[in-house]
């Protein structure tokens, strides 16, 4: 049992600082789900009744293409929790991970509030990343940074200088596509089963330039969660290298 676990968290491991793993574990998943899909598709020619169970698919689907779009680096991780999907020069839009990220960094016993402090330090050291590659000129200062947000409240997105705006027709399309895993990432980091409101679903933005101004503020924050490290077995993590790729 001992060496079964070895191998799972060997394996966890380089499917986060490994670009040939994620390759290669993504590439074999992806070609499973090419086989199982085809035939769920003909199902719902046959009976419609199939295609209910669509938000079921999209979740085993995403869950099981992680690692290949990281490899791809159409995600582009800067923590653990925070990446950002198709990065480009002039805009960023970040989300705060996926399903396979929860398989990857938390266990059972950390649902409710151990794992909610644990992605929210995350985010925010993600933000630091991000920041650093502003500094470093990497990412421009005009780059708009884009997010669909349930996990932050009016008050902590005003504190790290985002803006709200209304959320797209798109946006809530997407959310309400996605709702499996919103719903069971949510309960877990809240140790219930809680159902999300979609309709206060907020849009939020921020210039990098913008987001460079509030690098003392987030740095405080990171601060007040490492004092919280020793309840916590989940450090925080500093991914610079990662996403600099130099692993």
């Amino acid at each position: 049992m001992s060496l079964e676990l070895n191998f799972i968290d060997r394996l966890k491991f380089h499917l986060v600082h490994n670009r040939k793993t994620q390759l290669t574990v993504g590439t074999a998943l992806f070609l499973l789900n090419v086989i199982w899909l085809g035939p769920f598709l003909n199902a719902g020619k046959v009976s419609p009744l199939y295609y209910l169970l669509f938000p079921f698919v999209l979740s085993l689907f995403q869950f099981t293409s992680t690692p290949l779009l990281r490899g791809l680096g159409i995600y582009r991780y800067y923590s653990h929790f925070l990446l950002g999907y198709l990065p480009g020069k002039s805009k960023q839009e970040l989300h705060t991970g996926t399903s396979f990220d929860y398989f990857l960094h938390l266990k059972w016993s950390d649902r409710g509030v151990k794992s909610r402090d644990y992605i929210f330090g995350e985010l925010i050291q993600g933000l630091l990343n991000l920041i650093k590659e502003v500094e470093e000129g990497r990412l421009p200062l005009e780059l708009n940074i884009v997010a669909t947000s349930y996990f932050f409240s009016n008050r902590s997105l005003e504190k790290l200088g985002f803006r709200q705006t209304s959320a797209t027709l798109f946006n809530r399309l997407n959310v309400l596509l996605n709702f499996l895993d919103i719903f069971w990432m949510y309960s877990f980091s809240r140790n219930k089963l809680v159902f999300p409101n979609l309709l206060k679903v907020k849009k939020i933005e921020i210039l990098a330039g913008e987001l460079l101004e509030e690098k003392e503020t987030l740095k405080q924050i990171k601060r007040r969660f490492e004092q919280k490290r020793n309840r916590l077995d989940l450090p925080l993590t500093d991914n610079s290298d990662e996403v600099h790729g130099k692993i």
